[in-house]
Parts: C-alpha cells; structure tokens; sequence
C-alpha cells in the first residue's frame, strides 16, 4: 500500500509542478535550469516510487511518457523558445494520472480484499 501511494504522490507532485510553473507568466518565472533541475528530481520520483512497485509485481507501464512530453514544452516554454501554453500536452499528463490514479485504486481494493480474507481465514 506505502508503494502504491508513493507513486501517486510522485506523479501528483510532477504534474502539479508542470501546471503550476507553465502557468506562472508562461513559465518565465523560473529559469530554464531550475526547471529542469525540478523536473529531473520530480522524474527521478516517479520511477523510483514505480520501480519499487515493479519489485512487489506491479507493472506500471508508459504513464510517465506524457509527463516527459510535458515536462519539455514546459522547459521550452522557461526558456522562452515558445510561447503557447502547453494545454494539449498537459491534458495527456491529467489523462495519464487519472488513468494511474485508477489503477492505483483498483489494486489498492485487490490487496485490501486480499488481507480481508487472510484474517478471516485467521480467525
């Protein structure tokens, strides 16, 4: 359970990060190294918190390719290259999520019903 909800925290903080700094004046709040820095600490999360799972025999797929698409045009968006704000590539982050989130849920339930029968099996 501490695994699953790892990396729902590690994804809700990427995407949080990606919405809030593209949304601060275009994402010129911060500089472009900042930005990356962030998203490299943010990424390094997710896979840690997704490998950790992996290890329990949870596969998590690709979730985190939408938040990698996101996370450069936001970075180009700090570093003035574009001006436009990322909203198609932030839908996909709030899809994927949401779709984890999902997942997430589902297995949370598995494993709750799994320890339910395991005590009644008990007592």
């Amino acid at each position: 359970m501490e695994r699953l909800i790892a990396i729902r925290s590690a994804y809700r903080d990427w995407d949080i990060y990606l919405f809030q700094t593209a949304g601060s004046y275009g994402g010129r709040g911060q500089s472009p190294q900042t930005v990356m820095d962030r998203v490299s600490e943010l990424r390094k999360a997710a896979l840690e918190a997704s490998d950790a799972a992996m290890r329990d025999g949870w596969w998590i797929g690709s979730e985190y390719v939408p938040f990698e698409a996101a996370s450069a045009q936001v970075l180009r968006l700090a570093a003035g290259e574009v001006a436009a704000y990322p909203s198609h590539e932030l839908d996909d982050v709030r899809q994927a999520r949401s779709a984890l989130n999902e997942r997430i849920l589902e297995r949370m339930a598995g494993l709750t019903e799994e320890v339910t029968v395991l005590r009644g099996r008990r007592e």
